[in-house]
């Protein structure tokens, strides 16, 4: 994709004039030999991050249609969120998913009219951890395999020393992770936090796939489906 291989050469540059504008480069003695040192690095960081998340974009449209997307307002301001996005996590399950939700807006007829859902999932996916990421891509394969659906309640209290059944697919999923399964509670309670999930009134410890997340699922959904017909 040449419109990322862009906005490496732009994110990296922008970093470089930043650190070399700094107050790093004022340090007696040493602070040239620090800037020239943190360049290297943050290039080559950026480079390693933004190739990742090229390799996961498997199935595109035509070259043409992204390069007439990239060029207008929303789709390019999309493209570098994601962008700087990948080059602030180490996380590859995170620079993954934003693979997907690029690859998920761009299939669609009019990628425009999802573009602020696309920005508001980005900003959630940003503010999860390690360890929600994997609660996070347990409630996506169950949605793609449909496992679960949105209007299911995921009851995770347990009652009569019985594990529910939402429960027992987490420790089904979860069997060789012991300390994320005793942990459900407060992982599940981040991801409501998040807006992943909506905590329900009235029903104990129950929880609802929000809005923007069903919408995310489908587009997961809908993309896998679309490329294996290829």
């Amino acid at each position: 994709m040449n419109l990322i291989a862009l906005e490496k050469i732009q994110t990296i540059k922008s970093y470089e004039d930043a650190i070399k504008k700094g107050l790093i480069s004022q340090i007696p003695y040493f602070g040239s030999i620090l800037v020239e040192i943190y360049n290297e690095a943050a290039a080559q960081k950026i480079e390693e991050r933004l190739s990742f998340l090229e390799q996961q974009i498997k199935h595109l449209p035509s070259k043409e249609i992204m390069e007439s997307f990239f060029k207008t307002d929303d789709g390019f301001d999309l493209l570098c969120s994601i962008c700087r996005k990948c080059v602030q996590t180490r996380d590859k399950m995170k620079i993954g998913y934003y693979a997907q939700i690029l690859e998920a807006v761009l299939i669609q007829d009019n990628p425009h009219a999802y573009v602020s859902k696309a920005e508001d999932f980005i900003g959630i996916l940003s503010n999860l951890t390690v360890n929600d990421m994997i609660f996070f891509s347990f409630l996506c394969k169950a949605w793609k395999n449909k496992a679960i659906g949105e209007n299911d309640l995921f009851e995770i209290s347990t009652s009569g020393g019985s594990l529910s059944q939402f429960e027992q697919i987490l420790h089904n999923k979860l069997i060789d992770q012991p300390e994320l399964f005793n942990n459900r509670n407060s992982y599940l309670a981040k991801l409501s936090g998040v807006g992943i999930l909506i905590s329900l009134p009235g029903y104990g410890m129950a929880y609802q796939i929000a809005p923007i997340a069903q919408g995310f699922f489908k587009w997961l959904r809908h993309s896998q489906s679309a490329t294996a017909n290829t």
